[in-house]
């Protein structure tokens, strides 16, 4: 008799749940996608500078599976930037350079779908290192 009340339970209630929880779930799938440049990157490196000076930059690409959706980001980052301005046009404005460049640069201009340009703060205070950081995420055919 507790075996049959247990399969009744596990039929009306926890077997739905679980179907339920089953088709509920996402999943996401992130690789990396390093870029591609029809040029040298000392080239690209000494256009940059032009832009901002600063201890270095970083260009990380990713690719993100969500649920069968791909979507392709490219993260620069512009480390410990000398003279970043603090008002949002104005920041906005150097950041969209940045990412223009760079997508400019590529060897294939469409690969990314989104350019995420953060201009980053490092310090290192008795061997603890904070990065603050702020930026701005432009779109690529906005670029």
């Amino acid at each position: 008799m507790t075996a049959n009340l247990f399969a009744r339970v596990f039929r009306l209630w926890l077997l739905p749940a679980l179907l339920i929880a089953g088709f509920g779930c996402t999943t996401t799938i992130t690789r990396q996608k390093e870029p591609v440049y029809a040029e040298s990157t000392d080239s690209l490196q000494a256009q940059l500078i032009q832009l901002v000076l600063c201890e270095h930059f970083n260009v990380n690409g990713r690719e993100v599976t969500t649920n069968g959706k791909v979507t392709s980001a490219l993260e620069i980052e512009i480390i410990n930037g000398k003279s970043i301005p603090e008002d949002t046009v104005r920041i906005k404005a150097l950041a969209a350079a940045i990412a223009s460049d760079i997508k400019k640069a590529l060897k294939d201009p469409n690969e990314y779908g989104v350019y995420r340009v953060l201009f980053v703060t490092v310090t290192t205070n008795g061997g603890v290192t904070r990065r603050r950081w702020k930026g701005q995420v432009f779109n690529g055919a906005e670029l």
